[in-house]
């Protein structure tokens, strides 16, 4: 990274088994394990990663909106690359975008991720300018997808849900909590190995409300739509923990 101009960062790897389906496809999950990854690597590069900003700046990054489109699904050993940026933040929200391009350099995924900061003992939200994010460097510009993530409401109905499933500790992640590449398991496990290999997702949208935790039991609703599927991810307490959009 140049010392004054917050870049981008990339790195060249290919599909693996552990990250295939029954198809030996390149799965939803993987997707954002990649794009957590790649990103948590640039934040090293810019001091922001996870254990530096809690030490130095009490603060947690929570991803509170994800999506992404997928142009051409990869295959098992596939070589990739994968890029990401930050864009500009505003007061309290950081973007960041993400590419994912075969061997020719055709982009086979665009995403996009959108987080907060919040205060480690409070869980407050947190203004970025109090906080070491470098604000006076210049940021690249270039938006992927098309940039705008949709509105969502949690009016699922009790005939709309499907199964319960307990956080356990193998969910858990940095900030105690149940990590967000999880939910895209909770919501495509409501689908049969059958029903899977049928489907052709173009893409998902996460939408992050309330945090879920070891021990919890969630409730995950289910309601089809014109474009694919919704889901609601609920909290024992009845609070929606996530909204997820599938376009398949």
């Amino acid at each position: 990274m140049k010392a004054d101009f917050i870049d981008n960062w990339q790195i060249e790897t290919f599909v693996h088994a552990s990250q295939c389906d029954s198809l030996s496809l390149l799965k939803p999950k993987a997707i954002l394990e990649l794009m957590q990854d790649v990103a948590e690597i640039h934040c090293c590069q810019m001091g922001l990663d996870g254990p530096t900003i809690t030490a130095r700046d009490g603060v947690y990054w929570i991803l509170s909106k994800t999506k992404f489109v997928i142009n051409r699904t990869m295959h098992q050993g596939e070589p990739m690359s994968v890029k990401t940026w930050p864009i500009p933040p505003t007061e309290v929200r950081c973007h960041r975008c993400f590419t994912f391009k075969d061997s020719n350099g055709n982009i086979t995924v665009e995403g996009l991720g959108e987080w907060v900061l919040i205060d480690s003992k409070t869980r407050a939200l947190r203004k970025i300018s109090s906080t070491g994010y470098p604000l006076d460097k210049p940021h690249l510009t270039d938006m992927v997808t098309d940039g705008v993530f949709a509105r969502v409401r949690d009016n699922f109905t009790d005939s709309e849900f499907v199964y319960k499933r307990t956080i356990t500790s193998s969910y858990i992640d940095w900030p105690h909590h149940n990590n967000n590449t999880n939910y895209s398991t909770l919501v495509l496990d409501t689908f049969s190995v059958e029903e899977l290999e049928k489907m052709d997702i173009r893409s998902m949208e996460f939408h992050f409300q309330h945090e879920t935790v070891e021990n919890e039991t969630v409730s995950i609703y289910r309601r089809q739509t014109d474009s694919g599927y919704m889901f609601c991810v609920r909290r024992e307490s009845g609070d929606c923990a996530a909204i997820v959009l599938l376009d398949c």
